[in-house]
């Protein structure tokens, strides 16, 4: 790409974008040291009166707005936002660079990707997700027999915060996306390891369109997470109506512990994903080699930084001495298969856990619990010597993958839970015999092995959440069915004569 690709040394000057302006951080304003990042930006404290929205009323510039319109200018953003023709998305690229931990090749590929983000057709899907009907108008709901009142429903926009996770910039300009649509008003805080992009989105709109309602109900600014002058206050239902939190347990335990009644608190903690491979299906020619890639995939892309990254691979067997020799064989063409993945896919890991290194040398030397192939890295197997995760599975990163051998699925359903987020399921018969167990038992999202870190259908639930709906506000209007129980008052034109049911909700 012609882009400059060199990282920005630290500290990182960021401005703070308060609908539609930019204000640069001044020399009284302090220098955080976060993760190593040192970021220098313009206290909240300051401009809290304005980077709130007090006024629900004045989301009323962006309901005047038709879906349609708004479809229209973010799909008019997408021609814009190439890092090699966009100066504000190359600076935010240069800073993920030296601040996010990703090789340059996974980092690059990730900034070249936004503009996908704001194809039409995702924007539509995203729009249809919410339930179109009830962003458009008030959609009535079907009477019963015998009812006496006739409603109608009707989705309006929110008060927002999100503190999005900066494991890739995709987070922003998704959240941009969702809230545009829910015709919200959104505060975006900056993550420290992606401390650029959501500024350099909201720079961009200004240059396209500065005075666009949309533009002007988008507000990023950084402060260190836990600030509690700051939170205090701003967490509030004078303020916000929803928060939408990504991070670890500890970020997401505060801010639901400062929230105050009346804020919808979103949450995306941390998950564990797995896959679940038939060894006896492995036996067939070819099989090995194609769950090997299709594995390799799911566990190091984005160097397994994500959610969606497997962890916990199961695989069903007996057992016995050939049930260990295949898991071997799977794990070696797995390893040599994350050799093979393209640099956008799968780099270098610049910064590795020193305490998962010491627990899988520790196994490595020992030998007790379990077997370690390949690197940590690079990719490191570890194969359980009984049907259980090592004690450390929760901690595995650095493209490092639990292999466990179980007698059937019945072992792996109590193992489930609430952080069980994506299933990879080899083979593709898996589906019809397992995908209604293990969505009882918790997993939140199945698919086909190699698919865990495809996109997914910008209408589709994540993490157990409808949380496409949950941009919004769900408002009823009701009124008697009769004009005799309305005491003699004018019915509405909705409700005279007839009322169809709408299927959207």
């Amino acid at each position: 790409m012609s882009a400059d690709a060199r990282p920005l040394a630290p500290p990182f000057h960021l401005p703070m974008m308060i609908r539609g302006e930019r204000i640069e951080p001044s020399d009284t304003d302090s220098v955080h040291d976060f993760g190593g990042a040192m970021i220098c930006a313009p206290d909240p404290i300051r401009h809290m009166p304005r980077l709130g929205l007090r006024n629900r009323s004045a989301l009323d510039d962006l309901h005047a707005l038709s879906i349609d319109a708004i479809v229209d200018f973010l799909a008019g953003l997408q021609d814009r936002l190439e890092p090699s023709r966009n100066v504000h998305l190359n600076w935010a690229m240069r800073m993920s660079l030296a601040a996010s931990g990703l090789a340059p090749s996974i980092v690059e590929a990730e900034f070249r990707k936004l503009s996908k983000l704001f194809d039409r057709a995702h924007i539509e899907a995203v729009a249809d997700g919410m339930g179109r009907p009830f962003l458009e108008g008030w959609c009535a709901l079907a009477r019963r027999n015998g009812d006496p009142m006739i409603t109608r429903v009707r989705a309006v926009g929110a008060r927002s915060l999100h503190i999005i996770a900066g494991n890739t910039p995709a987070l922003a300009a998704l959240t941009l996306v969702r809230n545009a649509v829910a015709r919200s008003d959104a505060i975006i805080k900056i993550p420290s390891n992606d401390p650029g992009t959501a500024v350099a989105l909201a720079q961009t709109m200004i240059d396209y369109a500065p005075d666009h309602p949309i533009t002007r109900h988008m507000s990023v600014a950084y402060w260190r997470g836990g600030r509690s002058e700051i939170e205090n206050r701003l967490l509030g239902p004078h303020y916000l109506d929803k928060i939408f939190v990504w991070g670890g347990q500890q970020a997401v335990d505060g801010i639901r512990q400062r929230a105050a009644l009346g804020v919808d608190v979103i949450s995306f903690d941390p998950k564990i994903s797995i896959s679940v491979i038939d060894l006896a299906e492995l036996e067939a020619p070819g099989a090995l080699h194609d769950a090997a890639d299709r594995l390799a995939r799911d566990a190091a892309s984005l160097n397994q930084t994500a959610c969606f990254n497997a962890r916990i691979v199961y695989l069903i067997g007996k057992g016995d001495a050939p049930s260990h020799d295949m898991s071997r064989r799977l794990a070696e063409a797995t390893i040599a298969a994350v050799a093979s993945l393209p640099e956008a896919v799968s780099g270098a890991v610049l910064n590795l856990d020193p305490v998962l290194a010491d627990d899988i040398q520790a196994l490595r030397l020992t030998g007790v619990g379990g077997q370690v192939l390949g690197r940590l890295g690079e990719c490191c197997i570890v194969i359980s010597d009984d049907a259980a995760p090592v004690d450390f599975a929760g901690a595995l990163s650095g493209k490092a993958v639990n292999f466990v051998i179980v007698p059937s699925i019945d072992a792996i359903l109590p193992m489930l839970s609430h952080y069980t987020q994506t299933i990879g399921l080899y083979p593709m018969a898996l589906h019809t015999r397992l995908a209604e167990r293990l969505a009882l038992a918790g997993g939140q999202r199945i698919t086909a092995l190699g698919c865990a870190a495809a996109a997914m259908h910008p209408g589709a639930p994540q993490d157990g959440q409808d949380v496409l709906r949950r941009h919004c506000r769900w408002v009823s209007d009701s009124v008697p069915a009769s004009a005799e129980d309305a005491h003699g008052a004018q019915m509405p034109e909705w409700a005279i004569p007839t009322l169809e049911k709408c299927d959207a909700l």
